[in-house]
């Protein structure tokens, strides 16, 4: 299994089955990367606890039961948890990976009201989901809430999450966890929390969405603490009254005043009047500057809703209108006059049911579609937004800020908030009146009472408006067709890129052809956009695919291939996961080979050395048989010698001249005195022929004819006396 190299401060961190692609936000707490989840080749958020954190084992059991939480709960709008575990002491979190951004980067960009609407459903839809299955957040803020691909939006970040009903504590008593801006009034004086302490955060993410600023803002965490608890927030602008009696629920100081469930915001919402006109369409604020997206659809479809209807009412900065202007409006006043007559008249046989006009709202402008990826840090965090949580048990009671990607803590004692409260009301003059809407802090309960079934359905009985209640829909209005979205041309050059890149990976050709190929058009993307996700996984798989063909070289014992293809994944990525194991096995090889190598020319000198061992032996068995050869020759020569002189040349068997010289011929083929010896009997034996001739012995004649032939069957004379017999017929 492939492993990966992770840097957190001077720490490298090796997590088995994961390649580490970018870092997304790093803090005191943890640290989060893109990563590829090597046996599903899918890209993840690998979310790794800081080393120093791992002193105390209380941030590994809360680091460890955020992931068994969110493991917990599937829904499609809480983030999935793929795997979790420990390495070396160090914990890690594989989650779900979300390209689409945060959400405090949309508000910062501007949201318009159909967004708006769609993403506090499903965050409440997600709450809601949480709830139903005992626990409750803590945390909710715009930080934690990132969108998938589609534009969907999903809860993350569940490390001060806990259950509604458990008898372990990780924070002790009096001690409050959670961000100071989103907090509830209970939260903020470290009350007993339950689900209704989440739905207050999603008030003040509801104002936030709407006006780009929370309620209560201010220097310390104890200011901000303090105006939750006792002031009322501003009231919305004119043209958002009709969200009023919804926020003013969310942002109750009682839990019991406000919705119990997340559900209950829901069916709120969708009974809430929303009136046409383009600024209610488009929530344009004074504080807010807005800057819309040209691809955005929900937005450019928005704008044209606007525009229609600003062409159909005037606004005060349109000037006075024409005569022409007068009597259109005169018109369309009486036929609106008439008409309302007429449905008061005919209400209870035309509309027995009025549909939701939030749903209305949706069909003029159409279903609200994703929003455009915002580029921004995945969890990033401004330092002026701490997040309040407890550090160590050990330590005295205090508000303690560990943000998950912070690492400034702020310390604050747990009843600083009430004893702040009393010592401002006591500088106070006497006949200050309290605001209507502030809750006395002496009667807060200490504990949040569970909330009962009977009461949830109590409380979602009470929440549904009645049919009296809900205002006639106005007439639908045609939408104009939609104009096609503007494209930007960097977006279309990286999407037609990223189509290259992998039709050339698709067909193998990872950095070849020059024209043609997956590493340019990746690096390309990238030259226009430095973190694209799709590019970097891109990157690293071309980086992967040349470590797979390394290691196939390397099977076959093929090192120079293998090293090619490894220098090669280096350069592509130096980072590259596999690469140090498979360096490490490639010089394994290589001793391997050397060894045999050694062992092979070891075997071959040790066979030459054999070899010439018995090339000496035999040389020098030879030499001492060529010795006693001369000797033997030596002895021959002498006795075939005396042989001769006593006339034996051919005869007696074993003592004549002619068998010892052929003994010697034997031991030495090229031995002259031999040679000489033979010769010397051909030419006796010939005179012995010729004296036999010449005294008329024919029968001895033959007879040495005969033993010159086996002598010397060349010898020049032999022919002739041969003849010469055979005339004689002998």
């Amino acid at each position: 299994m492939a492993l990966s190299d992770t840097a957190i401060g001077d720490l490298t961190v090796e997590i088995p089955g994961y390649s580490v692609i970018s870092e997304l936000g790093q803090g005191g707490m943890a640290a989060v990367y893109l990563a590829v989840q090597e046996c599903f080749g899918r890209k993840v958020a690998l979310k790794i606890m800081s080393p120093h954190l791992a002193i105390d084992p209380t941030f590994g059991e809360r680091f460890q039961r955020e992931a068994k939480i969110v493991a917990r709960l599937s829904h499609p709008h809480i983030v999935a948890v793929y795997d979790v575990g420990v390495v070396e002491n160090h914990h890690y979190i594989a989650m779900e990976y979300h390209c689409g951004g945060d959400l405090k980067a949309r508000i910062s960009a501007g949201l318009t009201l159909p967004e708006t609407m769609l993403i506090l459903k499903q965050v409440a839809l997600a709450l809601d989901f949480a709830h139903s299955k005992g626990y409750i957040h803590r945390d909710v803020k715009p930080d934690n809430i990132l969108f998938r691909e589609d534009g969907a939006a999903v809860l993350t970040d569940f490390g001060i999450a806990r259950p509604t009903k458990t008898s372990q504590q990780m924070t002790q008593a009096g001690k409050v966890v959670g961000t100071p801006k989103y907090m509830s009034p209970e939260q903020a004086k470290g009350q007993e929390l339950d689900a209704r302490a989440d739905l207050y955060a999603l008030g003040v993410l509801f104002y936030e969405m709407l006006l780009g600023r929370v309620p209560f803002e201010g220097d310390d965490p104890i200011a901000i603490g303090i105006q939750h608890v006792k002031d009322p927030p501003p009231p919305l602008p004119d043209h958002l009254a009709q969200f009023q009696p919804v926020m003013d629920k969310l942002l109750a100081k009682e839990p019991q005043d406000r919705y119990q469930r997340g559900q209950a915001v829901i069916k709120a919402l969708e009974t809430v009047e929303i009136e046409t006109s383009g600024h209610i369409v488009r929530a344009e604020i004074d504080t807010l500057t807005p800057t819309p997206e040209q691809n955005n659809p929900i937005r450019a479809h928005a704008e044209s809703i606007r525009a229609d209807l600003e062409g159909r009412a005037f606004s005060s900065e349109s000037g006075p209108p024409q005569r022409s202007q007068l009597l259109g409006i005169g018109a369309a006043f009486g036929i609106v006059v008439v008409l309302c007559v007429g449905a008061v008249v005919m209400a209870p046989t035309l509309f027995p049911k009025v549909q939701p006009l939030m749903n209305l709202h949706q069909k003029w402008v159409g279903k609200p579609a994703s929003k455009p990826s915002i580029k921004a840090p995945l969890t990033a965090k401004a330092a002026d937004e701490p997040s309040i949580t407890n550090l160590a048990d050990n330590q005295p009671s205090a508000i303690v800020k560990v943000s998950s990607l912070a690492p400034e803590a702020v310390i604050v004692k747990p009843n600083e908030i009430d004893n702040e409260i009393a010592s401002r009301e006591d500088e106070a003059p006497s006949n200050t009146p309290r605001p209507a809407s502030s809750v006395s802090i002496d009667a807060a309960p200490t504990t949040a009472e569970p909330i009962a079934e009977n009461q949830l359905a109590q409380s979602e009985a009470a929440d549904e408006p009645e049919a009296s209640q809900v205002t006639a829909a106005p007439p639908a209005i045609k939408p104009e067709p939609e104009p096609e979205p503007k494209q930007d041309p960097a977006e279309v050059m990286i999407k037609r890129l990223l189509l290259e890149a992998d039709e050339a990976l698709a067909q193998n050709n990872l950095s070849k052809p020059v024209d043609n190929n997956a590493l340019d058009k990746y690096r390309a993307v990238l030259a226009i956009q430095a973190k694209q996700p799709d590019a970097l996984v891109g990157v690293h798989n071309i980086a992967t695919a040349y470590i797979d063909l390394s290691k196939k070289a390397l099977a076959k014992e093929n090192i120079k291939t293998a090293k090619a293809h490894l220098q090669r994944a280096k350069e592509i990525r130096p980072q590259v996961g596999g690469a140090p194991s498979l360096a490490v096995a490639i010089k394994k090889v290589e001793k391997k080979k050397a060894l045999e190598r050694l062992a092979a020319e070891k075997l071959a000198v040790e066979e030459e050395a054999k070899r010439l061992k018995a090339e000496k032996y035999r040389q020098d068995d030879n030499q001492a048989k060529l010795m006693l050869n001369k000797v033997r020759i030596s002895a021959l020569l002498r006795s075939a010698q005396n042989d001769l002189t006593r006339d034996q040349l051919t005869t007696p068997s074993g003592e004549n001249a002619y068998e010892k010289y052929q003994l010697i011929l034997d031991l030495d083929p090229q031995n002259e005195d031999a040679h000489q010896g033979l010769r010397n009997i051909s030419d006796a034996l010939i005179e012995r022929i010729q004296q036999a001739l010449s005294v008329q012995d024919y029968p001895g004649a033959k007879d040495f004819l005969i033993q010159t032939i086996k002598v010397n069957p060349d010898h020049p004379q032999l022919p002739e006396l041969r003849q010469t017999i055979q005339e004689l017929g002998i």
